[in-house]
């Protein structure tokens, strides 16, 4: 009788489709506009010391400013914007948001397994070694070894079409700024 008052844990959603042009635009989306909304609020603060900073320090600051926003997102949210707009969550293994904990070793995991600290070629190595292994194991290595689960809900066309085009043109925008 004890035994069945047991509780076992809530078993992972089952496995689905991977999407990992989905993810990819979910967090360039999220990374760019992060970063030209940083860049603007320093260049109304204090527009000179904006002018004066190298721009390979500055790429990193903005790069570890959104691995702490991404994070701070993912502990309250479950999501971020760029996950929101195209209906991704990604949750413990229970099915519930994740702890902060958890969600800042995910933010720095992804930084640097998924974006290769943002650094060049260790990026577009990055990028290459996460989207092979998502196609082939269904699941990232971070996500693996935090034990998480990422739902994809339906996305319409509009979105999947909205979202690349909103990169692209924020990837413009923040190139036209350094020019």
């Amino acid at each position: 009788m004890a035994q069945e008052l047991e509780q076992e844990p809530a078993p992972l959603a089952p496995q689905q489709p991977t999407k990992p042009w989905i993810r990819f635009w979910a967090r360039y989306f999220d990374y760019l506009s992060h970063a030209i909304f940083i860049s603007i609020l320093w260049i109304l603060i204090d527009f000179d010391s904006f002018l004066q900073i190298n721009d390979n320090l500055l790429g990193f600051i903005l790069l570890v400013a959104f691995v702490f926003l991404d994070a701070l997102y993912m502990y309250f949210w479950g999501t971020t914007p760029g996950k929101k707009l195209l209906n991704i969550k990604v949750l413990d293994a229970d099915g519930t948001r994740m702890p902060k904990s958890l969600a800042f070793k995910r933010a720095r995991l992804v930084w640097l397994r998924g974006m290769g600290l943002g650094v060049g070629i260790l990026e577009i190595i990055a990028n290459i070694i996460g989207y092979r292994r998502l196609k082939k194991e269904g699941i990232t290595s971070w996500d693996q070894e935090l034990g998480l689960q990422v739902i994809h809900g339906k996305i319409g066309i509009f979105r999947m079409l909205l979202t690349p085009f909103i990169v692209v043109l924020l990837l413009g925008i923040a190139v036209y700024g350094m020019i």
